[in-house]
């Protein structure tokens, strides 16, 4: 197909404002010299009206009263400022011949007819703009309607007419509609009337025959034949709906909605109406009671359940108030006691200060000695193992084999041999049950300097720490990075964790990054194994709080470690190098199972 520039005319819809007042209208279809449409593929739009079937003209919204989303038709010309890439066409500039296209129509949901009644409460529309149109459904076109307000009402006398839709009479585009010609053919009449309009109509005709129209429904009985007399000087578009209407009337006579006051009118106007309607309302009376007894019996069982079900509701949270009251009356004996205790302390603070200062003396003197004793020799003892003769281990379940050998020599049941692995990959810092889980681990890699520290009392500050065997090792452990080195620490709450450990528990936790005194990193040839003494029953050690260990790995407190078996046989000694271990990886699949594992072991340390 080819354009005609002089021939054509083009229909378009506005499709947006681009830049300052500038326009870019999609082309819809042609329009001949004889006001055909010429409908147009997507592939011929972008052919004709290059590059992408729109076109584009400068200043549009200056000059005209459209708006977008408007159709419009038009004649065109070569746009000889287009650069390659842009729209080739704009409105030709002597005489655009630039009109409105169609009529607006836009498309309506859930439109339903019953016979010929229609009630517009039921349809929804996606535009809601205010304004006239014809409606759009899958088989008609319905109209004249209106929106106001977001309300969908007839255009004219409450009526609207449909015709079978025609797919030549209508072109669509982006979800917008127009309307080629008025809607032909045959049309039916459908009424628009809701029930309170219908009624209001009814009563206006009936004042129109007779104004009286309370006596005249009492006595006169050819009310029915005078009504068509009134349709004789309406348009025949008009009388088609009236009679619908007065067809719903004489369906709907016996249910006519009058008010109480239009009722009671009736009723006084005429005995033998008033004895009929009480009549009526017995014989209603009778039947509703006949016809609703099961149902009410039902609806009354239903409110018995409920109620039954809303009191048992009102005794369980009438339990739970009681059972807070109760812990807040605990609660309130609790803080009676505490405030008791705390009065006591302040009234013997003078006693207490005088007993520390004699302890204070008696400390001091022990340390006076200790420190003689210091001077010559140390607290703790560094320990090797090495076989430098030996391969190294190239499997993880050559390192479970050897391990395995070690626990079952230190009476510690073997199978927890791969779970051990799995910690001593992960952390650095480890608790466990028993302090030959941790030599077990040494023994294992025949590759280590280990030092067995017990926790004393007196550790107050990390000096007393880092004096008493943590420096050695970790200097060493810097020395010597080929090596693992390990620190064995018993009863490691024997003296307050967050005053002598706070800052090695600052690294692990990633707060510091380097070590007081010995201001370097930690190694990663580094273990620390520590035990926990009981500190509930019997209250050996001092408390300790999960969240100290959040860092730290654990072993042993979930099962009984302790094995009665007999020694299995020594495999073949093999050296575990420090790049091997730090150099596992796991899938996320068992990082995620040994963190719950060891999540599960710290909890029941802590009974969590």
């Amino acid at each position: 197909m080819e354009l005609n520039e002089s021939v054509n005319k083009v229909i378009g819809k506005i499709d947006k404002e681009v830049g300052c007042k500038n326009a870019r209208i999609k082309i819809i279809a042609l329009l001949s010299k004889s006001e055909q449409i010429i409908r147009l593929s997507r592939d011929e739009k972008k052919t004709m009206f290059p590059p992408n079937g729109y076109i584009f003209e400068p200043g549009f919204f200056y000059n005209n009263k459209y708006s977008i989303d408007d159709f419009i038709s038009f004649r065109i010309e070569e746009n000889s400022r287009a650069l390659i890439g842009q729209d080739k066409f704009k409105l030709r500039y002597y005489s655009p011949d630039l009109h409105s296209f169609g009529l607006n129509a836009r498309k309506i949901n859930d439109f339903k007819k019953n016979d010929l009644v229609t009630n517009l409460n039921t349809i929804t529309l996606e535009d809601k703009t205010d304004g006239s149109f014809y409606g759009i459904t899958d088989k008609y076109v319905v109209g004249k309607l209106r929106c106001k307000n977001g309300k969908v009402e007839p255009a004219l006398h409450h009526r609207i007419q449909i015709w079978n839709l025609e797919d030549d009479n209508l072109i669509s585009v982006d979800g917008k509609y127009r309307l080629i010609n008025e809607p032909r053919g045959k049309s039916i009449i459908l009424d628009c009337m809701d029930e309170k309009q219908l009624f209001e109509w009814f009563r206006e005709f009936l004042n129109q025959i007779q104004p009286d129209y309370v006596d005249l429904l009492d006595k006169n009985r050819s009310w029915r034949e005078k009504l068509p007399d009134l349709f004789s000087k309406t348009d025949k578009e008009k009388l088609e709906a009236d009679k619908i209407r007065l067809k719903r009337i004489e369906e709907r006579f016996d249910l006519l909605e009058l008010s109480r006051n239009d009722i009671k009118t009736l009723v006084d106007s005429s005995e033998n109406l008033k004895v009929i309607f009480e009549k009526c309302i017995n014989n209603h009376k009778d039947e509703y009671k006949e016809n609703y007894a099961d149902e009410l019996s039902q609806y009354k069982s239903e409110i018995e359940q409920q109620k039954k079900k809303l009191n048992t509701e009102i005794k369980k949270i009438q339990n739970q108030k009681k059972t807070q009251e109760d812990y807040l009356v605990k609660l309130s004996s609790q803080i009676i006691e505490a405030e008791i205790k705390l009065s006591e302390i302040k009234e013997n603070k003078d006693r207490i200060i005088q007993d520390f200062s004699v302890i204070r003396e008696v400390l001091q003197v022990q340390n006076q000695n200790n420190n003689s004793i210091q001077e010559n020799q140390s607290s703790f003892v560094v320990e090797e193992i090495k076989n430098d003769k030996n391969d190294s281990i190239k499997t993880i379940e050559e390192l479970e084999e050897q391990l395995k050998f070690y626990l079952s020599k230190n009476t510690i049941n073997p199978q927890f041999a791969t779970k051990i692995t799995n910690v001593i990959s992960t952390q650095k810092a480890i608790l466990v049950k028993n302090i030959k889980i941790g030599l077990s681990i040494v023994e294992a890699t025949n590759n280590a300097k280990y030092i067995i520290q017990q926790v004393e009392p007196d550790w107050l500050h990390f000096k007393d720490f880092w004096d008493n065997g943590l420096g050695e090792i970790w200097n060493s452990a810097h020395n010597t990075p080929d090596k693992f080195h390990f620190l064995l620490l018993e009863d490691i709450n024997m003296s307050a964790l967050e005053c002598y450990c706070r800052p090695l528990l600052d690294i692990l936790s990633g707060v510091r990054k380097r070590i007081p005194y010995g201001q370097t990193p930690y190694p990663n040839n580094l273990k620390i194994i520590a035990t926990i003494e009981p500190f509930e029953e019997p209250e050996i050690g001092l408390p300790v709080y999960r969240n100290t260990f959040e860092n730290w790995g654990a072993i042993g407190f979930r099962f009984d470690i302790n094995s009665k078996a007999e020694f299995l046989a020594k495999p073949e000694s093999k050296i575990l190098t420090v790049d091997f271990l730090n150099n596992r990886n796991f899938n996320e699949f068992d990082r995620i199972n040994i963190q719950n594992d060891n999540k599960t072991e710290l909890d029941s340390i802590f009974e969590v």
